[in-house]
Parts: structure tokens; sequence; C-alpha cells
């Protein structure tokens, strides 16, 4: 999926830009039914799936970067996750890469299984929830950046 989105960034301020990488459905989604519930106490449902999602931000000149989310890594017995940010000054183009691989074995996890991974998966749900943080450059600074 391709567009742009107008206004996105303010060009007096600074703005916080959600990182999603999926608009409906796909990880964040997957992940927010899995977390559902706080605490599990009877067996719930747990279906696996892999999920590769990329999201390419590009700038306007006048923007700069201020604040890009860490690389995050979460690995345990039922989930494996990555995302990767890079950002091409050159190119003024952000990118945003994540991985989810969920294998439980099974179709229903136990309230034991949700506690082992619970974790890990609020770790994820961190990332997926992340931002970077855009400043308008001043008017001198944005001319320079051609």
């Amino acid at each position: 999926m391709q567009g742009k989105v107008e206004h996105f960034v303010w060009t007096d301020g600074t703005t916080a830009v959600p990182t999603l990488t999926s608009f409906s459905g796909g990880m964040g989604s997957q992940v927010q039914a899995w977390l559902a519930e706080p605490v599990r106490t009877q067996p719930w449902a747990c279906i696996g799936g892999n999920f590769d999602e990329t999201l390419d931000i590009v700038l306007p000149r006048f923007a700069q970067i201020t604040d890009i989310p860490a690389d995050t890594d979460v690995q345990n017995r039922f989930v494996t996750f990555s995302s990767r940010y890079v950002f091409d000054p050159a190119a003024r183009v952000l990118q945003i890469r994540r991985q989810l691989r969920a294998a439980f074995g099974h179709q229903m996890c136990s309230s034991e299984e949700f506690a082992a991974m619970k974790d890990g998966l609020v770790r994820i749900e961190r990332d997926l929830d992340a931002q970077i943080v855009v400043k308008a450059a001043r008017p001198h600074e944005a001319a320079g950046a051609n």
C-alpha cells in the first residue's frame, strides 16, 4: 500500500509520528488479541502465524528526526520478534521493518503458557506502539538540507 498524508508533521513545532506498519489486522491486532486479558486463568485461543511488515516514511525537507525507537528483539519459547529502524538522511526515508513468528504448537494455550510469554508480548506491544519524534527545522536549516 502506498499513500500520502497531508499535514502529518507540524510545520511549526514537534510531532510524534506513529510507527504503524499495518493499518488494520497484522501483527498489531494479533498481539492486542493475545494481550486482551491481563491475566488468564483458563485456556485461550492462541493461533500462531508469521508476519513481516515494512513501513517507509519519507519526511518533508523541513522536518528533522529528533528521536527514533531502539531496535527490539524478543525471543521466547513461543514467539520471535524483531524490529529495525533505519534512517537514510540523504533520501529522507525512515524504514521500519518488523518480523513476528508465533509458534504455539497448538490452538489452545494454557494460563501457564500465557504467563510464560506475557512479558515478551508486552515488549512487542510497546514496540508496535512506538513513535518517532520529528521537529520542524528552522528555515535556514531546511534550506541547507537539499
